[in-house]
């Protein structure tokens, strides 16, 4: 499954290059802050980072496809457990790849959504809770934003992230719908295209 995920993103990097002599092609390093939560803990927002390099290519004047590798931290904190008496964070980190079709509505200003795709490279829980683990190393997400792109390099974005598939996984298969939990944030990215 590892094997397959590299393959897939080198023939996604493969292609962008692939195009840069037919359509124009931007690179835009970004670094950025997650505002994390994840789905039926009842935590607090968490927040994080984000950083990695977009790539766009823009197949009309208007409509671009935009994808990249991002490191990024997701995760809550303060789940309360009374069993134990105390109060538990989870921080999760990933490599995250997204697909977004980009639609520029006018001048720089610009919409666009897809896929996230994520591997998991990180996990910590504090304390451990045996009920259940975010032990699953691959996660799929939907995100949709906007940004804006200045004429000189400068941009700028917002985009909200919810999970399509769960992250963590009950230690007894019983609690499956229960603990059905996704990750969401609120993304705010700065980056320069070049």
């Amino acid at each position: 499954m590892k094997r397959n995920l590299l393959f897939a993103i080198c023939l996604i990097i493969a292609g962008i290059f692939d195009v840069s002599a037919q359509r124009k092609v931007y690179f835009t390093p970004k670094v950025g802050l997650n505002i994390t939560n994840i789905t039926n803990t009842q935590g607090d927002w968490k927040s994080g980072t984000n950083l990695g390099m977009g790539v766009e290519w823009l197949i009309k004047p208007k409509i671009g496809i935009e994808t990249g590798l991002y490191y990024s931290e997701y995760g809550t904190k303060n789940i309360d457990i009374p069993s134990l008496n105390h109060k538990q964070m989870v921080e999760l980190s990933y490599i995250q790849m997204p697909i977004a079709v980009k639609y520029y509505l006018f001048k720089g200003f610009n919409i666009f959504a897809g896929p996230q795709f994520n591997y998991k490279i990180d996990e910590k829980v504090k304390p451990v809770y045996t009920t259940i683990t975010y032990n699953k190393d691959f996660a799929l997400n939907g995100l949709a934003g906007l940004g804006y792109q200045f004429d000189f390099g400068l941009t700028f974005s917002v985009n909200y992230v919810l999970g399509i598939t769960s992250v963590g996984q009950p230690i007894f298969a019983a609690n499956n719908n229960t603990y059905n939990r996704r990750n969401y944030a609120y993304q705010f990215n700065v980056g320069w295209r070049f």
